[in-house]
């Protein structure tokens, strides 16, 4: 098949010698005809160096080229197009990047690597992807809520002195449900405890828990810390706890939100902020 000049546009507003944009649709030949060195010979004279061609082939396939030869020259040659620019996380649909994806990186493909990788982009209903490597993702451009539910993350959550000496009777919301079916499984739990003057007293073994049963008594989602061990900071400290979904009727864990309690009996007298880092991951589940 040929070139058809009657199905090839220019489609910039500009003039001069600037770059140009041109539109063109083919109902014979497939991409790979197209892109196939001198398919736009009959255009030499119009074609410049960087001009870039959008084009749709006989089966609606999509794609973009940037003609690689000098107006005038034959044949005209072609490169693909490549996204030059930063994508920032408002540009990254919901729950677009997996843990599949990310994974891909160490292979030097996927979103962090370059072989493979594409944006997609509807234009006029069609998919068109655009190659993307890491340069063209814009520093701290992918945020918690753009990442698969599936993918690990943390969450930083201030808890007062009141609300710690509290949460005996009203467990502290860490991380809210994520929904019917799904499952919120924590990895690890750091505390900070940013010391003001007066230490913790009484309580009782602090963990993370599902939904906001009182008294510490919710289903265990962490390994728990023995009051004395809050009780005994008198300066800023750390100390961590691992992830522990303890065997249990899905009706306690399923779309329930993670709390902090404790059991025995509330704590008293501490003056200072409790900084709780917890790393988790929201799993789909069968029930």
């Amino acid at each position: 098949m040929a070139f058809v000049l009657n199905h090839f546009n220019n489609t910039s507003a500009g003039k001069g010698d600037a770059p140009k944009q041109w539109a063109y649709q083919s109902s014979t030949d497939a991409i790979t005809t197209i892109d196939d060195s001198g398919y736009f010979n009959t255009v030499v004279g119009y074609l410049r160096l960087g001009d870039i061609i959008y084009i749709k082939d006989s089966t609606n396939a999509v794609s973009q080229r940037t003609v690689n030869s000098a107006t005038g020259v034959t044949p005209v040659t072609t490169i693909p197009y490549v996204y030059t620019g930063t994508i920032a996380t408002a540009d990254i649909a919901d729950g677009a990047v997996t843990a599949a994806k990310i994974a891909a990186a160490v292979a030097g493909a996927g979103l962090m690597g370059g072989a493979g990788t594409a944006l997609a982009v509807q234009v006029d209903g069609t998919t068109l992807e655009i190659p993307v490597d890491t340069l063209q993702i814009k520093d701290l451009g992918v945020s918690a809520a753009k990442l698969a539910v599936s993918v690990p993350r943390t969450t930083s959550v201030t808890v007062t002195a009141a609300q710690f000496n509290g949460m005996y009777a009203a467990p502290k919301l860490l991380v809210a449900a994520g929904g019917a079916n799904t499952l919120h499984i924590v990895h690890d739990v750091a505390y900070e405890v940013d010391f003001v003057a007066a230490q913790f007293a009484s309580g009782g073994a602090v963990a993370v828990q599902y939904d906001s049963t009182v008294n510490g008594a919710g289903t265990a989602a962490s390994a728990t810390i023995a009051a004395a061990t809050f009780n005994g900071f008198a300066a800023d400290s750390t100390i961590g706890a691992v992830g522990a979904l303890a065997s249990a009727a899905s009706t306690t864990t399923v779309n329930k939100g993670l709390y902090l309690s404790n059991a025995t009996g509330a704590f008293t007298t501490g003056d200072s902020i409790v900084h709780v880092h917890i790393t988790y991951s929201t799993v789909t589940t069968a029930v």
